[in-house]
């Protein structure tokens, strides 16, 4: 899966498909929120690189599971 956001050397970020501009509109909340996706694709990101039984025991995967997941 492709990332929504994109972030230069320099530490500037954004969305694909979306100027500066439009970005600075944006209301305070649905900023932060692309903050968080921001934050989430970096995280997932630098994990993949994990083994699939570290991921499994503490990694990208069980960090979703126990967030996202229902357990049954």
């Amino acid at each position: 899966m492709a990332r929504l956001t994109y972030q230069d050397a320099d530490g500037s970020w954004g969305l694909h498909g979306v100027s500066w501009d439009q970005l600075a509109a944006l209301p305070p909340r649905v900023y932060g929120a692309l903050v968080k996706l921001r934050d989430l694709e970096a995280r997932m990101e630098t994990e993949a690189g994990e083994a699939p039984a570290e991921m499994e025991e503490g990694g990208a995967s069980s960090w979703l599971k126990q967030r996202f997941a229902r357990v049954t």
